[in-house]
C-alpha cells in the first residue's frame, strides 16, 4: 500500500520532501516540498530512485551480506555498483555498514573480499 514517508510541516529550514511509494513496485519517488514562488507555477523537482530489496529490521548482517555480495563482485568485476543504506535515525544504518567484532558490515566484509581476489 502506498504511505507517506516523510515530511517537514514544522516550518524549519531543513530539506523535506513528501514520498508516496510501494515497495512492490522496487522505486521510490521523492518531490521537493511547496515553496512560494511570488505567483509563479508550482515547479517543485521529483527523483526516482530504485532498489533491489528492503530488509526488515529482524535481518542479520549475514543476510545483509549474502544479498549485498554479488554486487561486490561486480564491482570487482569492472561494473559501478551502489549500495546505500538509508533510514530514520537510530535505524542501524551505519552498523549495517560498519559491524562490530562479531558481526561485521559491509563495509568490512567488502574490504575483505576485495584484498582476496587475484
Amino acid at each position: 500500500t502506498d504511505r507517506k514517508v516523510a515530511g517537514n510541516s514544522s516550518g524549519s529550514s531543513s530539506p523535506s520532501c513528501t514520498s508516496f511509494h510501494d515497495l512492490s513496485k522496487e522505486t521510490i519517488e521523492l518531490t521537493e516540498p511547496y515553496k512560494d514562488r511570488g505567483g509563479l507555477s508550482d515547479r517543485r523537482k521529483k527523483y526516482k530512485y530504485g532498489f533491489n530489496r528492503v530488509f526488515s529490521p529482524d535481518s542479520t548482517q549475514n543476510e545483509v551480506w549474502l544479498a549485498t555480495e554479488p554486487l561486490v563482485q561486480s564491482a570487482l568485476d569492472g561494473m559501478a555498483v551502489t549500495c546505500f543504506a538509508y533510514g530514520q535515525t537510530g535505524a542501524g544504518k551505519t552498523h549495517t555498514m560498519i559491524g562490530d567484532r562479531e558481526n561485521p558490515g559491509l563495509i568490512p566484509r567488502s574490504v575483505e573480499k576485495l584484498f582476496a581476489a587475484k
